[in-house]
């Protein structure tokens, strides 16, 4: 690869362009990262791009670093993109086919104007901040489902990071879509845990495995701690309520609706961990009973030894609480997940979306990613 840097100087007093025919300002980057000064160019800057009309096609002799080079320019696709507060910088990105010296290859041309005859966008109106209630009622604190229309839903302290953002969503009508649904609670997983000693036992066995405080194999402690929440059946109380509230939300079809249940684990999604992945979701999930085991197999996923290792690694407790989001199924032509910024440099200016076609389940296996930079 060869990086020509080439410049035009202007300033009050002096203009180059008038006093240098040929520019002779300039440097040359080889592949092996040596540098060369530009010691004689037949350049000619009048003709190349000025008055903001770079041109699409040009050539250029010059030497540097001893050889003599030639460089045919042919430009394949032309972006526009404007800079600072009032617009005032224009910068023509062209995708351009080389030739250096016979030999092809591609690369980018940028010309860069002063823009003062531009006026800028009507800056749009940005999607409301989504905070977390203060405090919740203490009979919604009570609650084992909520649907996410109750302000005590977007409480990720109640009902989990994955069912709380959600509910926040379903506050902003005019801008996003989201399929109905309801959480089951923290307060259902511990009156879940309440009827049963064997699953209270062998978690606080796991914790002191974990801790060091008694000898023991984590893995093996993980497998039977998954088996016991999936063996057990949903206690009654969350029965009842959770039928109540799909019937209040649904209506009696919704033993027909087919269901995404998905775990939404207390501290996933924050800026410390984001635990994808770490749990189970079932989709196109049928019928009351069904909807019971999927709840088990949710509660159950913490438990196994990816999700156990990982809250290890980052410092969250072994025990730890999750609600279950409970939506309705979109039967979608593709899934995916967006960041609103880049999720490794945090840059905002970036958004970054992975997707690929059918269920989101696909997608956990492979997908595509896009990149969208803001203007």
């Amino acid at each position: 690869m060869y990086i020509i840097d080439l410049r035009s100087i202007k300033s009050q007093n002096l203009n180059f362009l008038t006093l240098v025919v040929y520019l002779l300002l300039g440097y040359q980057f080889t592949p092996n990262a040596l540098c060369a000064p530009v010691t004689q160019s037949d350049l000619w800057l009048p003709l190349l791009g000025e008055n903001q009309n770079p041109p699409d096609s040009w050539t250029l002799n010059f030497k540097a670093g001893g050889q003599t080079y030639n460089i045919e320019v042919k430009a394949t696709k032309t972006v526009m993109l404007y800079q600072g507060e009032d617009w005032g910088n224009v910068i023509f990105e062209k995708l351009v086919e080389f030739t250096v010296n016979g030999k092809k290859g591609w690369g980018i041309a940028e010309y860069c104007y002063r823009c003062k005859d531009i006026s800028p966008p009507t800056r749009q109106s940005h999607v409301p901040t989504l905070i977390e209630p203060i405090s919740v009622p203490e009979f919604d604190n009570r609650a084992l489902v909520l649907p996410f229309t109750k302000e005590a839903c977007k409480s990720s302290e109640l009902v989990g990071g994955k069912g709380c953002q959600l509910a926040m969503l379903c506050t902003i009508k005019d801008k996003f879509i989201v399929p109905r649904g309801l959480c089951v609670t923290v307060r259902a997983l511990q009156k879940q845990l309440e009827s049963s000693t064997v699953i209270v036992d062998m978690w606080a066995e796991l914790e002191d495995i974990c801790s060091g405080k008694i000898k023991g194999n984590i893995q093996e402690c993980c497998k039977r701690l998954v088996d016991s929440f999936t063996a057990a059946p949903l206690c009654m109380e969350v029965q009842g309520s959770l039928v109540e509230t799909l019937v209040k939300e649904f209506g009696t079809q919704h033993e027909e609706i087919l269901f995404a249940v998905r775990s939404s684990a207390v501290g996933e999604d924050s800026d410390e961990m984001s635990a994808a992945g770490q749990m189970e979701t079932f989709l196109g999930i049928k019928g009351i009973h069904k909807v019971f085991e999927a709840v088990m197999k949710c509660w159950a996923s913490q438990c196994t030894y990816q999700a156990v290792e990982y809250r290890r690694q980052h410092g969250q407790p072994i025990k730890s609480l999750m609600g279950v989001v409970i939506q309705e199924m979109v039967q979608s032509e593709a899934s995916g997940v967006l960041f609103t910024q880049d999720p490794l440099t945090a840059n905002p200016g970036v958004i970054t979306i992975n997707a690929n076609y059918g269920l989101g389940e696909v997608f956990k296996c492979t997908s595509s990613g896009f990149l969208i930079l803001l203007q």
